[in-house]
Formats: structure tokens, C-alpha cells, sequence
């Protein structure tokens, strides 16, 4: 159960990731976007894929409007997958207990 919790968490965040790059790139093109829920859908999944995103695909980091549903969504969720890991490791993460 630790390892899926893990691995579910940076799967989420690599498809959160791939998500806002691929919006950017969209943007820039003039394509078919990605719609703003859904890419809060991922970052509330794959928070850190999604920090990582805005930062490194510079998307998303000066509209107000986003970033004042991106904020609560990410801080929520981080706090949400902190519980979890800590449910699950059972407030140690480490292996050799």
C-alpha cells in the first residue's frame, strides 16, 4: 500500500505536468485548450507536477483570476496528500521501522 500511494501521487503529478505543457504549447499555437477545471482537476491530483508546470512553462503564473482558485486548490491538496502519506507510513516514512 505505500509504494501505490507513492506511485499514484507522481503519476499524478507527471500527467499534471504534461497537462500544462501541453497547454502551453496549445496556447501559443492557437489551439484547442486545455479548460481551466480540468487543469485544476490536475493540480488538485498531481499538485507538484503542477508547481513544477507553471514554473517551468512560465503558463498560467500571471493571470489573478487562475491563480486565486490555483492557490487554495494546491494548498489543499497538499495538505490532503500529506495526510494520506502520513495515514499510510503510519507517521514514518521510513522503511526501516
Amino acid at each position: 500500500m505505500n509504494n501505490v500511494m507513492v506511485i499514484a501521487l507522481c503519476v499524478f503529478s507527471v500527467v499534471s505536468l504534461i497537462a500544462y505543457g501541453f497547454d502551453k504549447v496549445q496556447a501559443k499555437r492557437g489551439g484547442r485548450r486545455i479548460p481551466e477545471k480540468r487543469l485544476l482537476f490536475c493540480s488538485f491530483l498531481g499538485p507538484i507536477g503542477s508547481i513544477i508546470g507553471m514554473v517551468l512553462f512560465h503558463h498560467k503564473v500571471a493571470k489573478s483570476a487562475y491563480l486565486i482558485r490555483y492557490i487554495p486548490t494546491v494548498f489543499i491538496s497538499l495538505i490532503v496528500w500529506g495526510y494520506i502519506l502520513y495515514v499510510v507510513f503510519g507517521g514514518h516514512f521510513s522503511s526501516y521501522n
